[in-house]
């Protein structure tokens, strides 16, 4: 399950029951509500799958996998983490933990692509850029990446920063 929290009232919502997950890596929520992207442990009777999955909870179906993990353990060690939603929710970007890759994510085709090597990566909210932070050696270093040409990339070069989160406006990225 995962747990809500009312952010007037500061109360704790009902926690949104998701079946089947035995372990949830990371998450992401449509801005309508209608889909969350899970990277997780999914288990439906005797099978076990890791990978990326959509839920819909408004149809209250089951999860349906999008993007199957490539390692051989389904600890989490080759599960994707920080997943971000493009605005459109068509696409996100994820790092993968085991290479430490930024992935975009087709969530209609199941589709991988490999941006380049990241820790974190962060969609804005204008849908035009990717920010990717690095976590190479001698520090943080970040990049913007073209939204439709992930291969157009500015640098803005080196950090002391962990996170990334922009501003509404996509003015500002605060790192």
């Amino acid at each position: 399950e995962i747990q809500t929290t009312d952010i007037r009232s500061g109360r704790a919502a009902s926690p949104l029951e998701i079946p089947g997950f035995t372990a949830v890596f990371s998450f992401a929520i449509s801005r309508d509500k209608a889909r969350i992207v899970i990277s997780g442990r999914h288990q439906a009777g005797r099978a076990t799958e890791c990978g990326v999955f959509e839920f819909k909870p408004a149809k209250g179906s089951a999860p349906r996998l999008i993007l199957r993990e490539s390692g051989p353990t389904c600890d989490g060690t080759w599960s994707w983490r920080d997943i971000s939603l493009s605005p459109d929710d068509r696409h996100a970007v994820a790092w993968e933990a085991r290479r430490f890759v930024v992935d975009l994510i087709d969530l209609d085709s199941g589709t991988l692509k490999s941006i380049r090597q990241g820790s974190r990566a962060s969609w804005s909210p204008d849908g035009k850029l990717i920010a990717i932070l690095d976590a190479g050696s001698g520090g943080y270093h970040i990049s913007l990446a073209d939204a439709t040409d992930p291969s157009k990339r500015r640098d803005l070069g080196h950090t002391d920063g962990q996170t990334l989160a922009w501003s509404p406006d996509s003015r500002y990225l605060l790192i």
